[in-house]
């Protein structure tokens, strides 16, 4: 083992994360046994019910139930939970809206014949991938159908086919919500799946984009898309909806199913999590983003990914930042025609000839456009407007000139070249933006004070010969993985992520009411990539074992240095943030030697076992010898310095692990196989030494095996230096009762202060609102709240003995289950668990946070903390 020295932090934010789901109230999924239907449940109960949703599959029998008396709710959930037929209760939730969002990232307008600006002939996404070699075979997945759960799929698109059923590049799918649906509202499905969201349609362009005018396609044109759309054009879903797709998709034949859609979580029992490993065990891979919270530190990976058998992708940066220039042009009443490169910007809904108008004939004007035009402005609807850049943001002058009928803007920057913007919120109110730098718009402002009128023309983008991809080389962060990508493990210590692609500044298809082609950033561009992969090792190799192939896949990944959010360092980046590193698809589709599985996970130090397994096989024609090794990553410090709690950084320290390998009691380095011949080798790892244990240090690294058939292939591994199980979850000051007497402003009570609430049965009035904050430092697997009675007011027959801790019963909605790190809260009424509410009196909450790896029947694997104290009185 060594252990030598602090290398620095990578840059974070601080430990909280917001909330990415919301429970329905009075919603839950019900799973039934085989053979039994939903009305027996819904005929059975007391309470009125309706039907959210009959979720009736080969792989989930159930339904998602509406109960009318939300009061009531929570024990009507138990009941139904000890009816013989069901399997699981879990509440509906909804979920957090899906965050990428378009983004044109312009290049230099002005300067595209310079050094630092190029138009590549290739797709460098492919390039960077190795899926151009396989392009260059006739590789592009004939033959599979994938499903792709999202937003739906702009159809109409020229490059998505022009066309919706069969023999379309679109040819299956359902729509399960409707344009207006927003996860709060009733779904009103149409017919077919069109995208008017957007995320979905750049998710299959990715995957499937036919030839188009700005020269790029898909990673697998070749295949068969289904769009399951379960989002409307805005807002968020409902996780029963989710699962409803992903059922659907599965039993419509998909070969491969793909989602986006997550947030942080860091367990694996999600129920959208636990469909799709169902539908992995049926042979159908599912793949999903790893998330964008890499910000938040270690432990946020998103469910559905969280689950061992769902691929996890994790994002890297494109080697080259992607932009749309406009070839545009003007003409002055002189006769004179111009041309320039329009930057475009996000709304680009162009293809107009208009008069340019400036909102201010200064060039030099420190806050064009930031104060409301003048009450005499005419009519700029039919004009171009042009606006200095500076002084307020965009909105607020795109708000100003579309007050007066502005609908195309054109920024003029400060500076010699244009920079990054996006108005995707505007869209509303304006069709097009663009930017060009200061001498441009500057000279147009001159022009036109001089009384010159210019009438300019600028086409549509997207129309052949009018806009170009410009590249230009990213040289700081290109390659790297992307800062907002999620890091794992997962509580259970899984390996996460799997395997990862680009997925920074990826320029594909969007919907064409919103301007045809984006730019967006996000884990959801790179998932999209690894499934087209998916779908070309299908064709390539014959074969669609999600298990092969993830080994495959993970087997030739080319690792990446590890990027600290200012520069590169001269360690690999650990697997917790890259899983195996970039797909090489080229590779994985020739191996012939193949190694299992495609991680190790050498758990935390309480349940580390005392070897592992690999697995070589010589799947080739000929013998070939293999030489083991191991290249450590950093271990990182994913808490703070005497903290339990993740702080602004992540510390990582040079500090490595000790592999030895063995093969029948016999250390090996070098073995032969000959051809069809496999071995199994054990793996002991030991721990690196001087870790600070208390700080759950996460040590990993990456197994070479190197073969004389030119095979270069690896596997990542992963271990804690310390104990989950031993972990402080809280702090005293991290349970607490907050309180809203209806004025808008939360406190946190002082001991012994009186809490008023509405009469039990009363609705809430004036906003009341008393709420139970938790700011866990780890994740939860079980959580308990007992409300604590602690005067002799309260009925000695309400109170029994829990752990040594004396209760009237918990809230009602507790206990809850796996629970993220940071801030966690409920609004509570003073109705318990039992469907009664705490009399008045004198109280504290006392919270049982199970501890990770616990056993919920031994007291002391209970973290328990205290609230407030507080009297409850209603009125």
């Amino acid at each position: 083992m060594v252990s030598k020295a602090f290398l620095g932090s990578i840059l974070v934010v601080a430990f909280t994360t917001s909330a990415t789901s919301i429970v329905v109230p009075g919603a839950y999924i019900v799973e039934l046994a085989s053979g039994h239907d939903s009305s027996y449940v819904i005929n059975s109960l007391a309470v009125a019910a309706s039907v959210r949703l009959n979720l009736k599959y080969e792989l989930f029998n159930g339904v998602s139930l509406q109960l009318h008396d939300v009061k009531s709710a929570e024990q009507t959930a138990i009941t139904i939970a000890a009816m013989p037929s069901v399997k699981n209760v879990w509440p509906v939730e909804r979920l957090a809206p899906l965050e990428t969002r378009a983004q044109i990232v312009p290049a230099p307008a002005n300067d595209t014949e310079s050094n630092k600006v190029k138009f590549s002939p290739h797709y460098m996404p492919h390039v960077m991938t190795q899926v151009d070699k396989l392009h260059a075979r006739g590789i592009t997945g004939r033959g599979v159908k994938v499903a792709v759960i999202d937003t739906g799929i702009d159809y109409m698109h020229p490059a998505m086919g022009g066309c919706f059923g069969r023999g379309c590049l679109v040819s299956f799918g359902t729509d399960f919500v409707g344009d207006n649906y927003d996860g709060t509202n009733q779904p009103n499905p149409k017919a077919d799946p069109m995208d008017c969201a957007g995320h979905g349609t750049h998710v299959a362009g990715i995957i499937a984009a036919r030839q188009n005018t700005l020269s790029f396609m898909g990673a697998a044109p070749g295949v068969t898309l289904g769009a399951y759309k379960i989002y409307g054009c805005t807002g968020s879903v409902t996780n029963d909806i989710l699962i409803a797709a992903f059922l659907q998709a599965y039993e419509d034949g998909a070969h491969i199913i793909t989602t986006s859609n997550g947030g942080s979580s860091g367990w694996a029992n999600d129920i959208r999590a636990v469909v799709l490993a169902r539908i992995v065990d049926r042979g159908v891979p599912c793949i999903a983003s790893a998330g964008n919270d890499g910000y938040q530190g270690l432990f946020t990976i998103s469910s559905p990914a969280t689950n061992k058998k769902v691929t996890a992708v994790a994002s890297f940066e494109n080697l080259v930042t992607p932009s749309v220039n406009i070839r545009s042009r003007f003409r002055t009443r002189r006769g004179r025609t111009f041309y320039f490169d329009l930057a475009a910007g996000t709304p680009q809904v162009w293809g107009i000839t208009m008069l340019l108008r400036a909102v201010s004939l200064q060039s030099q004007v420190d806050n064009d456009a930031c104060s409301p035009l003048p009450s005499d402005t005419p009519d700029l609807s039919n004009n171009i407007i042009l606006v200095r850049r500076g002084g307020c943001t965009y909105a607020t002058k795109v708000k100003n000139v579309a007050s007066k009928g502005g609908k195309y803007i054109i920024f003029y920057n400060l500076m010699a070249e244009t920079v990054p913007f996006d108005l995707e919120d505007s869209a509303s109110l304006i069709k097009a933006t663009g930017m060009v730098p200061n001498r441009v718009g500057e000279s147009w402002v001159k022009t036109l004070a001089a009384g010159e009128q210019i009438l300019m023309n600028v086409p549509n983008p997207f129309t052949r010969g009018a806009g170009a991809i410009v590249d230009t080389p990213n040289r700081g962060s290109g390659g790297a993985v992307n800062q907002f990508s999620s890091w794992g493990p997962t509580y259970d210590v899984d390996l996460k992520p799997q395997i990862g692609a680009p997925g920074g500044s990826i320029i594909s298809t969007y919907p064409r009411a919103k301007g045809g082609y984006a730019v967006l950033s996000g884990t959801s561009m790179a998932c999209p990539m690894i499934t087209a992969v998916y779908a070309l090792i299908f064709e390539a190799r014959r074969t669609n074992n999600p298990g092969f192939v993830m080994n495959l896949l993970s087997s030739t990944a080319k690792q990446q240095l590890l990027h600290n959010g200012q520069a590169f360092t001269s360690f690999l980046a650990p697997p917790a943030q890259q899983g195996a590193g970039m797909v090489q698809a080229y590779e994985a589709a020739r191996l012939t030697s193949y190694i299992s599985p495609s991680s190790l996970s050498f758990n935390d130090t309480n349940n580390a076992p005392p070897i592992v397994e690999i697995t070589i096989s010589n799947g080739g024609r000929y013998p070939v010898v293999y030489t083991l090794g191991h290249v450590p990553s950093v271990a990182l410090y994913p808490l703070s310095e005497g903290s339990p709690y993740l702080g602004g950084t992540i510390d990582a320290v040079e500090a490595f692990a000790i592999l030895e390998f063995s093969h029948r009691g016999r250390p090996v380095q070098r073995i032969r196989l000959n051809p069809g011949q496999r071995i199994i080798l054990n793996v002991k790892a030991v721990p690196p030494s001087e870790l600070k244990a208390t700080r759950l240090p996460v040590w990993s690294g990456y197994i070479t095996i190197n073969g004389t058939d030119e095979s270069a292939l690896s596997i990542p591994y992963q271990g804690i230096a310390g104990s989950l199980q031993d972990a402080t979850i809280w702090t005293q000051n991290s349970f607490f009762m907050v309180f809203n007497q209806g004025d808008g402003n939360y406190i946190t009570p002082p001991p012994k202060t009186t809490i008023n609430l509405p009469l039990p049965g009363t609705k809430r009035n004036n906003g009341v609102d008393f709420r139970i904050n938790a700011y866990p430092a780890l994740g939860i697997p079980l959580l308990a709240v007992e409300v604590v009675p602690l005067d002799s007011s309260v009925p000695g027959n309400l109170v029994r003995e829990v752990m040594g801790i004396k209760t009237i019963g918990q809230p009602a909605g507790f206990p809850r289950k796996w629970l993220n790190r940071g801030f966690n809260g409920w609004s509570w009424t003073g109705e318990l668990a039992s469907g009664n509410f705490a009399p008045p009196g004198h109280y504290m909450m006392t919270a049982r946070a199970l501890k990770i790896f616990g056993n919920p029947a031994v007291k002391n694997d209970w973290n328990v903390v205290n609230s407030q104290s507080f009297y409850l009185k209603y009125s």
